[in-house]
């Protein structure tokens, strides 16, 4: 099974809480409700989810990787600039740059296999929108740099 973007099914709500995702942010735990939009690839128990988006001078935005039953946080700046005119209007190319990951010590010997996973899910996040409760695809491009060399950390608030 591939990466399918989503409302988190009712009962996946009280599992996606049960990891405590920390907002380093805001510096408190994040709770997830019945409009909460994730990244899963439910059969290898893979989830990826928006934990905060803010006004930090070196990310805008915090999602946090269920992998392997262990959070790995990926701190990301976002931004978006319009295609030639000679092209269709309404595609953009979208930005995530990703500026610094916390991962669990054990993840080390693995790295390659990680980033593999969160480009993926970058990847099904860029390319699926949901508005009004309407999934649908978008045809916009996506610029995905290198990743840093990850944090590792005995565990990930």
């Amino acid at each position: 099974m591939a990466f399918v973007k989503e409302y988190v099914p009712k009962e996946y709500i009280q599992l996606l809480n049960s990891f405590e995702m920390y907002d380093y942010d805001f510096q408190k735990t994040y709770t997830f409700g019945t409009k909460t939009i994730w990244v899963a690839d439910k059969e290898r128990e893979i989830y990826f989810t928006r934990v905060s988006w803010s006004a930090s001078l070196d990310h805008d935005k915090q999602f946090d990787l269920i992998w392997q039953g262990k959070k790995v946080a990926i701190f990301m700046k976002t931004g978006i600039s319009k295609l030639s005119l000679t092209d269709n209007s309404g595609h953009y190319k979208r930005l995530y740059k990703v500026e610094h990951i916390l991962a669990p010590k054990e993840f080390e010997a693995q790295q390659d296999e990680m980033f593999e996973i969160i480009k993926e899910a970058i990847t099904a996040e860029h390319y699926t929108d949901i508005i009004q409760d309407v999934a649908y695809k978008t045809n916009d491009e996506i610029i995905l740099p290198e990743f840093p060399v990850p944090k590792y950390v005995e565990a990930v608030k």
